[in-house]
């Protein structure tokens, strides 16, 4: 256990801070999530700056913060990390790495990322897998992506299971194996529930699957089924910012569109007139 420093952020100068966006022309998504804590009378509580400041960092994920709720939210999660809140350390890492904080900043998102990592949290092992896999501001580096991915993994993480998954396809740091590969992301499909997020990314990977043939027989029409089940979910992820998969979304499109003109190839003409 980390002994804790003076807090950056003291209660008098949280309030402080929490009002001055509060009168700051900031979206009102930030004063909702501010007020979403007060108590009956509507005045602002910062007996739990962290539930505050994660409620303002993520609240609205399709814009970069504003520096007035960037700073407040920084100071939070520091403080937080201080007394080795490994959750912070995550969320402090993805704003660096998406730039919501105000710079991407991959070496930063990596420091913050180990540091959870270290404490045990499969989110961090798992976006380290990515930085790994990437070259996110260091060396692409296969067999360290691989130790990050299988912890997660292992742990029924979808996410960590399909780049596994990805990683037997393409024999990356293993042995290429299609069936394995197919295999991983048959049970990523299997094991989604209701609250799952990476539903688009599995069922893309079905998808290619069933259009080239592998790990399995090859079969159009279960990729289509696949493809447009992706699509729908892409298109959830882009309304609620989630930029990063546009480029999924157009390449989910053109399988798609491919598909119908082979399978109407297929179709023999009638001539309802003979």
């Amino acid at each position: 256990m980390t002994v804790p420093g003076p807090k950056m952020l003291s209660e008098e100068k949280a309030l402080e801070m929490l009002n001055a966006i509060m009168q700051s022309d900031v979206d009102a998504c930030y004063k909702e999530a501010i007020l979403s804590l007060a108590n009956e009378n509507g005045e602002i509580q910062v007996e739990d700056t962290y539930e505050i400041s994660a409620r303002l960092a993520f609240c609205n994920p399709k814009e970069t913060l504003p520096a007035i709720v960037s700073e407040f939210v920084s100071l939070a999660f520091l403080d937080e990390i201080e007394n080795d809140n490994d959750a912070a350390m995550v969320d402090l890492g993805s704003l660096y790495y998406t730039g919501r904080i105000g710079e991407q900043n991959y070496t930063e998102a990596i420091k913050y990322y180990k540091m959870a990592d270290a404490c045990g949290n499969l989110i961090a092992s798992e976006n380290l897998g990515y930085c790994y896999y990437y070259g996110r501001d260091v060396e692409v580096d296969y067999k360290a992506a691989y130790h990050y991915f299988i912890k997660p993994a292992l742990a029924g993480r979808l996410e960590s299971m399909y780049k596994i998954g990805d990683m037997y396809a393409k024999g990356l740091y293993v042995n290429q194996d299609e069936g394995m590969a197919f295999t991983l992301y048959e049970k990523a499909y299997q094991s989604i529930d209701d609250g799952c997020d990476v539903v688009g990314d599995i069922c893309l990977r079905m998808g290619n699957c069933f259009y080239y043939g592998t790990g399995c027989e090859r079969d159009i029409q279960t990729a289509l089924f696949f493809y447009q089940r992706s699509e729908l979910f892409y298109y959830t992820q882009l309304k609620n910012g989630d930029f990063f998969k546009r480029k999924m979304l157009d390449g989910v499109i053109e399988k798609i569109e491919k598909i119908r003109e082979e399978l109407k190839n297929e179709i023999e003409p009638v001539d309802f007139y003979d």
